[in-house]
């Protein structure tokens, strides 16, 4: 196992001519992608994840679409399972939906009045209890990924990417509470990728012109905050610096690379922002697996599924105390096929069992494949232990609607 180290400093002023006024920028993938379900009018438990209206990691949203596939991470919600975006065959697209236990009773509830605290392990990402989330993987006649998922800051963002006629990123768009339309100026001469970015942040999801592309009025009033970002690349590392229009350093990400089973892989990211230096370590097995994510993720994995996982959950409101984050034991079990048939999770308490008998959480899975031999429809039954007895909790139903590609 080797370990991958990025590290997060500040810079301080940089004087850049070129870094004008921006104007709206242009995004040649069509319509900007629809907002994100869950919908706050479905009443949630937490709040739905957000990306910042100012620097993050995004170095990672290219990566992600230079490896054109979306690949498991050990910080992923309980409810995303590894194979959500896994798919055999020529698929063109794969929309995904996940509906929550309680969704359709509270639909057009009230969003002001928060639901009652769900009484079983909260995961972080993902709404709680009566809410509703649909993604969208999609691929275009070249087999490049347009439309997906991007996890980031605790959760999934749809993401739309458009190309130019030489087949680089040429503009994105992420929709999320908090928006960003983001446009490719300059590109590397000797590597072709990215070099210059212009993007926009703080639209409101679903504040779009006539013709479906969110306002980008300009800096500052209703348009939200404008940023240039540009990115190095040095052999195996890479840096992202992000400026304001003035050309007032505002971040600075440093990133390093390995190849690993014909994957780049690129180091973590820290979020720290304010000043301050942290190094985040990651972990990768000889087959390009991150197996860990500082010292709270961790996973083992064979032949590339997960087969025993660490994180951090919420103990059940079981009226025994307060409830607060601890490390979580998961145990994966698959079928031939390779689907996922149970999940067993156990708290890292002094008082907990190992074994089935001993599991505080109990999920098991049946799925509906189709011809391709891919599951449409996945339905978990979900067992929660309460005063010693494991008992059924509604679990999260997941459907998968596939587009495959003539033959």
């Amino acid at each position: 196992m080797r370990r991958f180290v990025f590290t997060l400093l500040a810079v301080f002023l940089f004087s850049a001519g070129i870094f004008a006024q921006p104007g709206p920028p242009a995004f040649p993938g069509g319509d900007s992608p629809r907002p994100v379900s869950p919908d706050p009018s479905a009443g949630l438990s937490a709040p739905a994840p957000d990306l910042p209206a100012g620097p993050f990691p995004f170095m990672l949203i290219p990566e992600t679409i230079s490896a054109g596939e979306i690949l498991w991470r050990p910080d992923w919600p309980v409810e995303m399972p590894p194979d959500i975006f896994v798919v055999s065959g020529p698929a063109r697209s794969v929309t995904i939906t996940l509906e929550f236990p309680g969704a359709a009773g509270r639909a057009g509830s009230d969003p002001s009045v928060p639901p009652e605290p769900a009484d079983s392990p909260s995961p972080a990402g993902l709404p709680g209890a009566a809410a509703r989330a649909e993604y969208t993987l999609a691929y275009d006649g070249a087999g490049r990924l347009t439309d997906f998922p991007f996890f980031a800051n605790g959760g999934f963002f749809q993401t739309r990417v458009g190309y130019d006629d030489l087949g680089r990123i040429a503009g994105l768009a992420i929709s999320a509470p908090t928006s960003w339309q983001i446009e490719f100026l300059e590109y590397d001469g000797e590597t072709g990728r990215p070099s210059l970015l212009r993007l926009n942040a703080g639209n409101a999801a679903g504040n779009t012109d006539a013709a479906g592309n969110a306002d980008a009025a300009g800096s500052g009033g209703s348009g939200g905050s404008w940023f240039f970002v540009v990115l190095e690349y040095r052999g195996p590392a890479a840096s992202e610096t992000w400026y304001d229009p003035a050309g007032t350093g505002l971040a600075f990400y440093r990133y390093s690379y390995t190849p690993e089973n014909g994957r780049r892989r690129a180091a973590e990211y820290a979020d720290l922002l304010a000043g301050e230096s942290r190094a985040e370590e990651c972990y990768y097995d000889s087959w390009g697996n991150l197996t860990g994510i500082g010292g709270a993720y961790s996973a083992v994995y064979r032949d590339s599924r997960p087969q025993y996982w660490r994180r951090p959950l919420r103990l059940p409101l079981s009226g025994e105390g307060a409830a607060g984050e601890i490390p979580w034991r998961f145990i994966f079990q698959w079928d031939e096929q390779g689907f996922v048939t149970r999940i067993l999770g156990y708290p890292e308490t002094e008082a907990a069992e190992t074994g089935a008998s001993g599991a505080e959480w109990d999920s098991r899975y049946d799925y509906s494949p189709d011809a391709n031999g891919n599951w449409e429809e996945r339905r978990e039954i979900r067992m929660i232990r309460r005063g010693g007895y494991l008992l059924p909790q509604d679990g999260v139903s997941i459907t998968r609607r596939i587009e495959y590609q003539e033959r």
